[in-house]
């Protein structure tokens, strides 16, 4: 029996310790996928934390001088104008920077200038100048000379595009130059949105009882759902009796839409009587704030079912 015995205790260590092999991997494993998970977790977390950062800081990095982003939308403390345009190839940098300095160097007062910053300009262009060219004529293109330009095109800008900026403020120096410097104009004058010019179409689409579908169009697009130029609904009139109206004036304002097909809904006396339909459209704002109104639509008549 002690034999047996001895040899039972024999057996259920030995199971004891294969079981306790098994946990120590089991949670051995655990461990790893648990190490590896959170290594994956915050690699994923740097990395989108850091995200919003680093695309901030490459905008920041390529906004112009004197601009700034509020994260949403370009934003400008200053309240100046889009700085002027500065075409991307060298090419055609070459080019507007050629012009540039030359309109400069003739009259520098015409552009709000003096003659000491028009030969700063003229010395930058001269500068640029040489290395493009150095850059891009076959006997003398070299990965040095090529490294030259595109530190030539970083300083030139560096220093024109100020002179560039303040000639486009400048409210003295007339649009003409300024388009004739390649610089863009100031778009800080307001265009007020203008009153309708035309009558919208109105059709009835479909009669049901106590409902009227209404298809309301712009007659210069007669094909499209699409309204006139600033305009942003369809103001609709209308008015039941026992005689057709004649006269918007006669009519009482039912609803303003803004999409189209149109439903109008009546109360049950409404029933057999005529409904005279007049339309025009409204913008959403004009001349003080205030919506401007088009002209009046022919008037559309029809019983209510």
């Amino acid at each position: 029996m002690r034999l047996a015995e001895s040899d039972a205790l024999v057996t259920a260590s030995a199971s004891e310790l294969r079981g306790a092999d098994a946990l120590k991997r089991k949670e051995t494993g655990k461990a790893r996928v648990w190490l590896n998970s959170s290594r994956l977790s915050l690699r994923l977390l740097v990395r989108f934390s850091l995200r919003p950062f680093v695309r901030q800081s490459n905008l920041h990095a390529s906004l112009p001088a004197g601009m700034v982003s509020d994260g949403s939308k370009f934003s400008n403390p200053q309240n100046t104008m889009v700085p002027p345009y500065i075409p991307p190839k060298d090419a055609d940098y070459d080019a507007w920077l050629t012009n540039f300095s030359a309109l400069i160097t003739a009259s520098p007062t015409t552009y709000g200038l003096t003659a000491p910053i028009a030969v700063i300009i003229a010395g930058q262009q001269a500068a640029w100048n040489a290395a493009y060219i150095a850059a891009t004529t076959p006997a003398t293109r070299t990965p040095v000379t090529v490294a030259a330009k595109d530190a030539a095109r970083v300083a030139s800008e560096g220093v024109i595009r100020p002179y560039a900026q303040q000639v486009a403020r400048d409210p003295g120096v007339s649009n003409g130059d300024k388009t004739a410097l390649g610089l863009n104009l100031p778009n800080n004058v307001p265009v007020p949105i203008p009153a309708p010019t035309v009558a919208p179409t109105v059709n009835i689409t479909m009669i049901q009882p106590l409902q009227i579908t209404l298809d309301i169009r712009n007659p210069d697009t007669p094909t499209s759902k699409a309204k006139p130029p600033g305009v942003i609904g369809i103001q609709v009139w209308t008015n039941i009796g026992t005689v057709p109206a004649t006269d918007p004036s006669q009519c009482t304002l039912n609803e303003t839409f803004t999409k189209n097909p149109n439903t109008l809904d009546f109360a049950a006396p409404d029933r057999g009587k005529i409904v005279t339909i007049f339309a025009r459209f409204v913008t959403r704002g004009g001349q003080g704030g205030k919506s401007l109104l088009g002209p009046w639509s022919l008037p559309v008549s029809t019983h209510v079912a």
